[in-house]
């Protein structure tokens, strides 16, 4: 018989805890454990949990915090480039990038709760289970997580000065209820800002930039947005010197298109005319369509199946500057040669990033 598996041992210890003690009722619809024993309890439970994280995903775990590492250098960097007081992240890519172990611990709380109260039948099942929902999250939270470093090392190599953005106010639900819709709504010039705030998807009447930045490298304000959505309202400050696209065209030319690279980036000499990027009925012609990818093999069919993606981004959006696409493993010199006149791909690396390609475009770019 083989040796019991590390986490199977340490949840026989928190079954025996559970067995002994009358403070703790858990069955299929409830769950009650008395404040006496809720510590030691949660120390067992957590064991668990962590033997089966480092048993399943050592590897996986091993990536994640080195990437943690690197981030917190960056994030460390750009905060004292620019002063700032806080990099706003979603709340779980947050949690990941500072402390991957105990953001992916959370993954496994509803299984093992689940084996506790025997809505999951074996000790079999949950390990399958947890081999599932371990791999989900790593796949998501890395590439999220990945994403965002080259977010920010893109940030501190535009040689920041300054950072705005725009203060845009959420509208209440009854302002969205009572909204008309042939309201022409106003958007606040940009304001000097001590904070990053990236994609923290809101309700939003307008899109407009997650940030402004002075930067040294190009001379010029640059705007970047990292989740472009849909606005629903109509906005009246379109500026006259960018160039903008009718969305009702794009749709009669091109059908419905999901626009969701890594982020678009506008550049301009006026901080004004960065404050919008799209309402309901118009979106800004961006200078630079980023996209990081993860492709391994780009004669897989999923890579092809982007690489039709992504020249449709191309076709629609028609950036300025081109297409840049940043990819964590090799490029073949052939798929590099093959992509469209204005649209690059390249190789970014696993662990320090090469963004000479799209600095060097960036850098000979003046603005508007």
């Amino acid at each position: 018989m083989g040796e019991t598996a590390a986490w199977a041992q340490a949840y026989e210890v928190l079954q025996d805890f559970v067995s002994s003690e009358p403070g703790i009722d858990i069955r299929e619809t409830s769950v009650s454990i008395d404040a006496e024993v809720r510590a030691r309890f949660y120390e067992l439970f957590d064991n668990v949990r962590a033997a089966f994280l480092t048993e399943h995903a050592g590897e996986e775990l091993q990536a994640a915090l080195r990437l943690s590492h690197y981030y917190e250098r960056l994030e460390e960097q750009v905060t004292k480039t620019l002063g700032l007081s806080d990099i706003v992240l979603s709340s779980d890519l947050n949690r990941y990038l500072h402390d991957p172990f105990k953001q992916i611990l959370r993954e496994l709380w509803d299984p093992l709760f689940e084996l506790l109260q025997g809505t999951l039948e074996s000790s079999e099942e949950f390990e399958a289970i947890g081999k599932d929902v371990l791999k989900e999250s790593f796949a998501l939270l890395y590439v999220r997580g990945y994403e965002k470093c080259v977010q920010i090392a893109l940030v501190q190599n535009l040689q920041p000065e300054q950072v705005y953005e725009v203060p845009l106010v959420t509208p209440t639900s009854k302002q969205f209820i009572k909204h008309r819709p042939d309201t022409v709504h106003s958007i606040p010039p940009p304001e000097p800002s001590d904070r990053l705030v990236f994609d923290v998807l809101r309700r939003a009447p307008a899109l407009i930039p997650d940030f402004i930045l002075w930067s040294g490298l190009t001379g010029s304000y640059v705007g970047m947005i990292t989740a472009v959505g849909k606005a629903i309202w109509k906005a009246g400050n379109h500026s006259s010197r960018r160039e903008w696209l009718d969305l009702a065209e794009l749709v009669g030319k091109f059908g419905l298109v999901e626009l969701n690279p890594s982020a678009l980036l506008y550049i301009d000499d006026h901080v004004e005319d960065l404050a919008l990027v799209a309402d309901s009925e118009r979106l800004c012609r961006p200078d630079v369509v980023l996209d990081v990818t993860h492709i391994r093999d780009w004669a897989d069919e999923s890579a092809v199946d982007y690489l039709r993606k992504l020249h449709l981004w191309h076709a629609v959006l028609r950036p300025n500057v081109g297409t840049f696409v940043l990819n964590s493993y090799p490029v073949p010199n052939e798929t590099a040669a093959a992509v469209a006149d204005g649209l690059h791909i390249s190789e970014l690396g696993l662990e320090s990033f090469h963004l000479g390609p799209l600095l060097a475009a960036l850098q000979t770019t003046s603005g508007s």
